[in-house]
């Protein structure tokens, strides 16, 4: 099975997988309490290494083309947050998903990755 998610580039944007090399980031992100309180609240570093496993890293293997991918800005390779595809709960439904350092808000990057996202998805399920 393809893993266009693996690939994906907008306009402005692209992502690509975790690795274990991004924990500093993602501890960083998930550690602002702004950012993070619609999403559970502020992870600490152990907490932030626990969602590098499940919610990226393992989560690859047992679901081909979902997960949660660092995005990065283009022009710059600063990495902005993160996008996710993944199952709501354990249940079949997807959710798409994203959390942005502040610094990235309200430049519209959610929705043109989430848009560039579901299009991908589409056109997969038409291949």
């Amino acid at each position: 099975m393809r893993t266009p998610v693996d690939t994906l580039e907008s306009e402005r944007l692209r992502v690509r997988r975790f690795t274990g090399d991004d924990l500093d980031l993602l501890a960083r992100l998930l550690g602002d309490p702004v950012v993070t309180e619609h999403l559970g609240g502020v992870k600490d570093r152990a907490g932030a290494e626990q969602t590098l496993r499940t919610r990226a890293l393992d989560y690859y293997d047992q679901h081909p083309g979902l997960g949660m991918w660092a995005t990065i800005e283009r022009a710059t390779g600063r990495p902005v947050g993160f996008h996710v595809l993944n199952h709501i709960h354990g249940e079949t439904d997807i959710q798409v998903g994203y959390a942005l350092f502040r610094d990235a808000w309200g430049l519209g990057y959610a929705t043109e990755l989430a848009r560039a996202t579901l299009d991908e998805r589409q056109d997969e399920a038409l291949d």
